[in-house]
């Protein structure tokens, strides 16, 4: 039972020589997607919507990218560039909810309503003012959904590897194969592992759902005073 224990607080916290890392390593990795890939996604919708030919390339590109598991998106990186593990991470998971982010802000910049475009006209908005203000807080209200199932999904699809840090895999599958461990501490290692995912995913739906209900639910406060 005390080496399952021992694992688990590897599993939170990371291997003794590379902390921080397991839980911890998680959520540093995940919070830091988020934070990059919304507004750069964003940022690229709008420098792409008034632009054919990058909207083309850029929806092409992203198209291919999704079809590559986030895995193999994962280690490519790592083999090829010579950065350090977190900004490996960071820049692969970023990329890859860009291809997914991408496409969602298009659909929604090109369905923004026309009467909210008279309301920009009317307050004389300038081009930055526009997508910064009343686009953004419009596109981001009505693809939170997709967003959050996005972003739930690949805390799903890469949490396996992420939980136990991006280089500890290899380190933990030889710590468990040096060990004798009875079926009592297997039963443990999966009851914390379970506990641990579903604690998370848990949380990530009630982060996602109080969200909704409060940042995105009603419209933003200069187009509610107009109409």
């Amino acid at each position: 039972m005390e080496g399952s224990l021992a694992l688990a607080e590897k599993m939170l916290f990371g291997l003794p020589h590379a902390q921080p890392g397991g839980l911890v390593l998680t959520w540093c990795l995940f919070v830091t997607t988020i934070a990059l890939s919304v507004p750069l996604s964003y940022l690229l919708v709008c420098l792409c919507s008034k632009r054919h030919w990058f909207q083309v390339a850029s929806g092409a590109s992203f198209a291919l990218l999704r079809a590559i598991p986030p895995l193999v998106i994962i280690f490519t990186i790592d083999f090829f560039l010579p950065l350090e593990t977190f900004t490996k991470g960071i820049l692969a998971l970023t990329v890859y909810s860009m291809s997914h982010l991408v496409p969602i802000f298009a659909k929604y910049i090109h369905l923004y309503p026309e009467n909210l475009e008279r309301v920009e006209n009317v307050l004389k908005l300038g081009l930055l003012a526009r997508y910064a203000r009343l686009r953004a807080h419009w596109v981001f209200k009505k693809s939170f959904p997709a967003m959050h199932t996005h972003f739930v999904s690949l805390f799903k699809d890469t949490s396996i590897v992420i939980l136990i840090g991006l280089l500890e895999l290899s380190a933990l599958t030889n710590l468990l194969a040096s060990r004798a461990y009875r079926l009592s501490d297997w039963l443990t290692i999966f009851a914390i592992c379970s506990a641990l995912y579903f604690f998370n995913v848990q949380l990530l739906n009630l982060v996602g759902d109080r969200l909704r209900h409060t940042v995105f639910r009603s419209t933003h406060r200069m187009t509610r005073s107009i109409n």
